[in-house]
């Protein structure tokens, strides 16, 4: 069984400060060498920053490049270390190492490692152009067993990428100038006995990205392939070419296939990371600027084809079913096979002949949503989780505060999930457990994790799911609200469906809420910042048959900019409760958005903000509003003692009586969703979660008034974290907490719906991490 290694930074991005024990070094990378049977780690190493990692005759290459991190000795050197291994009480131990030292510091770096057979391997190593020195480009061939240098040779060009011509005898790289010389390559040969250059070919104005060396023609030698990219007078990539060169005439091209960039993108268009020659075919790896300019696409489609020798296209993928930068072909006993990892964390496997997807293993990447439930039957909370990758997996609750995670079972999903909900919709009398997951809603047995039904959301983006017992007959409904609000039994059959008047054109839903026998939900032109009147509407429905009750136009508060609203939020929304202190416990919020003064550069500075709107839930009467954060900073509703709390960014508001009585207390660190959380003592807390962890606070400071109050507690700082679930998974009446990830693709998606953008990537460590409290 093949083992992995992998190298991972360490305290760099972001940086964390902290001395890593036994260097001096506040930043480095850490390569890990993984058994291939268990996955447990067998060797780890701390280096300065190891950019490459490959084995080559049964040794360990590692690439180190210090100019990468700055906490890095000013003596270290450009260095690459050769470790080979003995295996001995589950751990290796090193047996023999060398290091090739450049000597060089500074502005150095690793380009290529390649095994040319025979126990050697050729590498190249780059000194960057300076006030002081011309651009170097330095390809040298080792001996395996000691480092011994058998050949070097300079160039001019930065050396990227190496390939072996092993018909001919030679070496093939493709080289570079620095960006202050022109934009130029070659195509460069050396030969494997002595290191002898001859440049093969000479492009201007194009910049080299892939290289693989080949039969593509079925004679005896290889052809080479090149993809390289055009650049605009503004510097970005237009074009991305494969050309395919005759390798007795390397400066002819046999057959070249050009993508071009979507004519609206006025950014980079596509290039092509990574090629393949195998079975007298090749294969492409590229990006896709389909949809560039869109939240489904940033940087996460790709592009897979695989081309005849004489460069008809035989099959291709494009989208979010691919990688947009490698490619992993291999074979096995049922044939060859194309394996890539998409941009949504899921493992992708294709039949090399005609592309057919023959499997999709999701990833435990980022993490973003969860629920905790009774699933293996022990009366006491389990949780589950989705995320990024189509995949969902369920734990024992006791074992996560044991710190040794136990599955109980794992689904794939037909999407990324974008929320979780937990109910009987069946009639059971067990809950079952419902994902919104991309443009499906599906429900699966919480026992097994088998998906029962399926419910297609019509080619639209389903961003989340609410569950409710709408028709009085002890079971949950599915409420799905899209460009409709569609109602559906747990069977997945349609029980009701509610759609905007014709007149009101295209237009989206926001999340429903319940109460009195009534659905409540609002609803906003699609876009509706970018149009002159958007269509909203606050609603009423009968819960029973959708029935229209009322439907509302929002009103704008006097400081709205020209008088208007300009649409309404869609997470979170809506929200009705009994504790809501209006309309006789018959309150329902609605959240809306308007310009208004931000209070930064006077009163002509105008800026969008929510409007937190309180209606009567029976007539539609509205019975107070307030304006309250920024865009994008409304995170949840929930219920305070006898007031309505809604957090946000950075906030707490309290809704009491009288408006008079509204209250907004700041909170550091910033905040986002909330909610209560039984502690040890049996009180109820607040609980916040935000970037960076979760933290509890007195529920008397959130209607006080001291701004940033001290907070109760917090888990220990993580930077990847933003959402979480509670639970009692050890069944002593108090809550333990999940911390989890955030949706950053489904969040933006769901905010473009509207006519904005919310797009907040992290670089952080991304954990699922559960803690007790004490």
């Amino acid at each position: 069984m093949p083992d992995v290694v992998f190298s991972a930074e360490v305290g760099i991005n972001p940086p964390s400060g902290v001395t890593i024990p036994g260097t001096s070094m506040t930043g480095g990378t850490m390569v890990t060498v993984l058994d291939g049977a268990t996955g447990r780690t067998v060797w780890s190493k701390y280096f300065t920053y190891a950019s490459q990692v490959r084995i080559i005759d049964g040794a360990l290459l590692v690439a180190d490049s210090p100019k990468y991190n700055s906490s890095a000795p000013a003596a270290t050197t450009v260095k690459l270390s050769s470790f080979r291994f003995s295996y001995e009480d589950g751990r290796l131990a090193e047996s023999s190492t060398w290091t090739y030292d450049t000597g060089v510091r500074g502005a150095a770096g690793w380009g290529a490692l390649q095994d040319i057979g025979g126990g050697r391997a050729a590498v190249t190593w780059n000194l960057r152009k300076t006030a002081t020195n011309a651009s170097r480009g330095h390809t040298v061939v080792l001996d395996m067993n000691d480092g011994a240098v058998q050949w070097q040779t300079e160039s001019s060009l930065y050396a990227r990428q190496l390939r072996v011509d092993g018909g001919r005898g030679q070496l093939v790289a493709v080289e570079q100038s620095d960006y202050t010389d022109g934009v130029r390559y070659e195509l460069a040969a050396y030969d494997l006995a002595d290191g002898r250059r001859t440049t093969l070919d000479t492009r201007v104005n194009v910049l080299p990205t892939a290289l693989a060396v080949g039969d593509l023609s079925g004679d005896a030698d290889a052809e080479y392939a090149v993809s390289e990219s055009s650049l605009t007078d503004s510097m970005f990539v237009n074009a991305s070419t494969v050309r395919v060169l005759d390798g007795d005439a390397p400066e002819t091209a046999l057959w070249q296939h050009t993508t071009k960039r979507d004519a609206s993108n006025g950014h980079d268009g596509p290039s092509t990371w990574h090629l393949d020659v195998v079975g007298r075919k090749l294969v492409a790896a590229a990006s896709d600027d389909t949809r560039f300019a869109t939240a489904a696409n940033v940087s996460r489609y790709g592009s897979l084809t695989v081309f005849s020798g004489k460069g008809k296209v035989r099959w291709q993928t494009k989208g979010a079913t691919t990688s947009p930068m490698f490619q992993d072909v291999f074979s096995d006993r049922d044939g060859r096979h194309i394996r890539v990892v998409d941009g949504d964390q899921n493992v992708r496997t294709y039949a090399f002949d005609d592309g057919g997807q023959e499997r999709l293993t999701p990833l435990q990447g980022d993490m973003a949503y969860g629920a905790s439930l009774d699933i293996d039957g022990d009366k006491k909370d389990d949780f589950v989780e989705g995320g990024t990758s189509h995949g969902i997996w369920a734990y024992s609750g006791t074992s996560l505060l044991d710190g040794k995670p136990k599955k109980l079972w794992q689904t794939t999903l037909p999407g990324s999930v974008h929320g979780i909900e937990t109910a009987d919709v069946t009639g059971n009398k067990t809950p079952e457990i419902v994902v919104a997951t991309d443009d499906a809603v599906v429900v699966l047995d919480s026992r097994t994790g088998a998906i029962l039904n399926t419910i297609s959301g019509g080619g639209q983006f389903v961003r989340s799911v609410t569950l409710a017992d709408v028709d009085g007959d002890k079971k949950s409904e599915i409420l799905v609200p899209t460009d409709e609000l569609r109602v559906y039994k747990g069977n997945g059959k349609a029980l009701w469906t509610y759609a905007a008047p014709a007149d009101a054109g295209d237009v989206q839903f926001s999340d429903p809420s319940t109460g009195d026998g009534k659905v409540y939900v609002q609803y906003t032109s699609k876009g509706s910042f970018d149009v002159a009147a958007p269509a909203m509407r606050a609603v009423q429905l009968d819960a029973k048959t959708g029935a229209l009750g009322w439907a509302e136009a929002p009103k704008a508060p006097a400081a709205a900019l020209d008088g208007k609203v300009r649409g309404g939020l869609l997470d979170n929304a809506v929200y009705a409760s009994p504790v809501i202190p209006y309309a006789d416990g018959h309150a329902v919020v609605y959240t809306w958005v308007v310009w208004s003064p931000s209070g930064l550069s006077g009163a002509d500075a105008f800026s969008p903000h929510n409007v937190t709107e309180i209606r009567d839930g029976r007539t539609g009467e509205v019975l107070h509003s307030a304006i309250t954060g920024g865009l994008w900073t409304h995170s949840n509703y929930f219920d305070g003692d006898g007031v309505l709390l809604g957090s946000g960014t950075a906030a707490i508001y309290s809704f009491g009586a009288d408006g008079d009585a509204d209250n907004r207390v700041f909170m550091t660190p910033p905040t986002a969703n909330a909610s209560w959380i039984t502690a040890p003592n049996g009180d109820k807390v607040i609980i916040t979660g935000g970037s960076g962890g979760v933290y509890l606070w007195d529920p008397a400071v959130v209607t006080g008034d001291q701004q940033y109050p001290d907070y109760l507690g917090k888990s220990a700082s993580a930077g990847g974290a933003r959402n979480y679930v509670t639970g009692d998974f050890d069944g002593d009446g108090s809550e333990e907490v999940v911390m989890l990830n955030f949706d950053e693709r489904g969040v933006n998606q769901a905010a473009e719906l509207i006519g904005g953008g919310y797009y907040v990537p992290n670089d952080s460590t991304h954990y699922t991490i559960t803690l007790k409290l004490s």
